[in-house]
């Protein structure tokens, strides 16, 4: 048996809808490894000066005008003090939602957390701006449909995981 035709059993064909799903999963992994790896690569430049910054963020702006009270409290009390355990895992969670989507690994996981990620920036930033509120919405549509897809078995891992492991929904 050809390598093609091992392929073309482990993994959906390559349809228009899948390659559709494919182009979102890939343009979504691109957004979370770009956006993490720019703030891990802040945090190495200086840390104290982007840490700081965020910190002021957090409280002065994002805090101050927040419509969702619980959300102000967090940012006031929780994530300004401590922004650089929040950024730094904010950070680490972006690369691994990317690489997750980019590998087509644990592809539903990894929407879902990317999901909760941009309703946490909603929750904490959407009201500043409508594109912000935007992004975040749209983001959370095509990772959900990632969830409904299977949008990690077009080129991805998780095709042979399901090939293995047929009764397990996360693949």
């Amino acid at each position: 048996m050809t390598l093609a035709e091992r392929l073309n059993k482990v993994q959906v064909p390559l349809t228009n809808a899948a390659l559709s799903v494919l182009l979102i999963r890939l343009f979504l992994a691109f957004e979370w490894l770009n956006s993490g790896t720019g703030k891990i690569q802040s945090i190495l430049t200086d840390p104290s000066a982007y840490f700081g910054g965020l910190s002021k963020v957090f409280a002065a702006v994002w805090a101050k005008t927040n419509p969702y009270s619980f959300m102000a409290d967090f940012l006031t009390n929780w994530a300004a003090p401590n922004a650089s355990t929040a950024v730094t895992a904010i950070a680490i969670t972006e690369v691994l939602v990317g690489l997750s989507l980019l590998l087509g690994l644990l592809t539903r996981l990894g929407a879902f957390g990317g999901i909760v990620m941009n309703m946490i920036f909603i929750l904490a930033a959407g009201h500043t701006s409508p594109s912000t509120m935007g992004i975040n919405v749209v983001m959370i549509g095509a990772q959900l449909g990632m969830m409904i897809a299977p949008g990690g078995r077009v080129l991805g891992l998780d095709a042979v995981l399901h090939r293995k492991f047929t009764k397990i929904p996360l693949w």
